[in-house]
């Protein structure tokens, strides 16, 4: 910027040729140039403006601005800074420190903050000519801030969703369980496949899941060589489904180990699923286990998987127990 300011031409500017300029301009103007923190001086009611390599990068792909008008650069903000600067004009010095503008660098309007002094630069005479801004770019730092605060939020209301959740699956199981014992363990094991879909959630920032991943972790420990096959494309779900799937995923699993297709040597498991134009269907099939019988009664396990997956989804979940294999098939519309 040396260069181009020594090799500009003033004289077509209000500032006028640099050999008639004053010293307060010249000294000024030699200090911005020295400084390696981005400077612009702006000089004169037109407040004219030069500045120096470290201040490029403000300007992003704006225009050459070498010897424009402050107010010209930085029109698209200028109701927001327009005061400070004439303020600064006038005397008086200006600090503000993350202060958000809507600017465009020659890549439309973007949301930027700024930490930026203007000081009032004065004559020998002690006349205010123009003033000194010196400023940093804080965008990286904000967005990274809100970002924070963001996920903060989420993570507190994700925690707090998981302890409701875990109270209400304690609270239950011991009232439907037909023992201490049973409710114990129902309880143990629904608890630890909550804790399952936590986990993997608090992988995403996002709060999502994909459903490849959401089964695998579900049914971990449960895997038997190939006696579980699942087949369908990438479908993400949001936080609520994901604990839903999760623990009805768990229950299924656990009845297929105790009565079904996991409860001998040679019976399988099929997990499949589909999605298109928004509809998406995933069906659970058991063949090769015992011969089935329908419960006598319906349990907390059957609630979980049918009830919670029908709210969460906003769709019809259906458990049928089949002779030959416990079917279930979830139907919805993801968005």
């Amino acid at each position: 910027m040396a260069d181009q300011v020594r090799t500009f031409d003033w004289s077509r500017t209000p500032l006028g040729a640099q050999d008639q300029w004053p010293v307060a301009l010249k000294i000024t103007v030699d200090l911005i140039l020295r400084s390696r923190f981005p400077k612009c001086l702006c000089w004169g009611p037109e407040m004219i403006t030069i500045y120096n390599d470290a201040f490029i990068p403000i300007l992003g792909q704006k225009a050459f601005c070498l010897g424009q008008p402050f107010s010209r650069i930085w029109a698209e903000a200028w109701d927001e800074i327009g005061p400070f600067a004439q303020s600064a004009l006038e005397g008086q010095s200006i600090f503000i420190k993350n202060f958000a503008l809507m600017v465009d660098r020659g890549d439309g309007l973007r949301e930027g903050w700024f930490t930026f002094c203007y000081s009032p630069v004065a004559d020998e005479t002690g006349r205010i000519c123009g003033f000194m801004d010196t400023v940093i770019e804080t965008t990286g730092e904000m967005l990274a801030e809100r970002r924070i605060h963001l996920l903060n939020g989420e993570l507190r209301h994700r925690i707090k969703n998981a302890y409701a959740k875990a109270i209400a699956i304690v609270r239950l199981t011991f009232r439907r369980a037909a023992s201490p014992k049973e409710a114990l363990d129902a309880a143990i094991n629904r608890l630890q496949q909550l804790d399952q879909a936590q986990r993997a959630l608090l992988e995403d920032t996002g709060g999502t899941l994909e459903i490849r991943t959401l089964i695998a972790d579900a049914l971990a420990g449960n895997l038997q060589d190939e006696r579980l096959v699942m087949q369908g494309p990438t479908v993400t779900l949001e936080a609520e489904q994901v604990f839903a799937l999760s623990l009805a995923l768990g229950e299924l699993a656990t009845n297929a180990q105790k009565y079904g297709a996991w409860s001998n040597a040679t019976g399988r498991v099929w997990i499949e699923w589909r999605q298109s134009k928004g509809q998406f269907q995933l069906v659970w099939s058991e063949e090769g286990g015992p011969p089935v019988t329908p419960p006598e009664t319906s349990g907390f396990g059957r609630e979980l998987i049918e009830t919670s997956l029908s709210h969460e989804f906003r769709g019809e979940a259906k458990l049928d127990f089949a002779p030959e294999g416990v079917q279930f098939t979830l139907q919805a519309r993801l968005d």
